[in-house]
């Protein structure tokens, strides 16, 4: 694995700032983008739902909020915003793959750099492996 490219989905995310299932493997990302054996992008979707779901579920505050999100900007990942091609892809693979916006979103960006979608989704690697490069969380940490 060497300069790899990859979209972080928000599970992923969650998990790094999380202590749960599986953190610890999310961190090892963190590892290998640091040692430059990855390339990590983030889509502004999947930045927006983790601050939601941390919200809404762990029950975390504005201002730790914001200190997640200033951790995401000032690690330097690839944050990738909205484009008009993107976003027509994202459109066709929700549509094709009967799937939510966000996880299209993100398999659009992951077509658009060359890279794969790093997910704990095992259902969604087993659904769309076969024609997207999906990587399981596991697999990201083995290779």
């Amino acid at each position: 694995m060497k300069n790899e490219k990859v979209v972080i989905d928000s599970p992923v995310l969650i998990k790094l700032f999380t202590k749960e299932k599986d953190s610890e493997k999310a961190l090892k990302i963190l590892d290998y983008y640091l040692m430059e054996k990855l390339d990590i992008y983030i889509s502004e979707i999947s930045i927006f739902e983790m601050l939601y779901i941390l919200s809404k579920y762990y029950g975390y505050e504005f201002d730790k909020l914001k200190t997640i999100l200033s951790v995401i900007i000032n690690y330097g990942f690839n944050i990738i915003g909205f484009s008009q091609e993107i976003l027509e892809k994202a459109i066709e693979i929700m549509i094709l793959e009967k799937m939510s916006v966000y996880t299209a979103f993100n398999i659009a960006l992951a077509l658009k750099i060359g890279g794969s979608i790093v997910t704990t989704d095992k259902k969604l690697k087993e659904k769309i492996g076969n024609k997207y490069r999906v990587l399981i969380l596991d697999e990201i940490i083995e290779t």
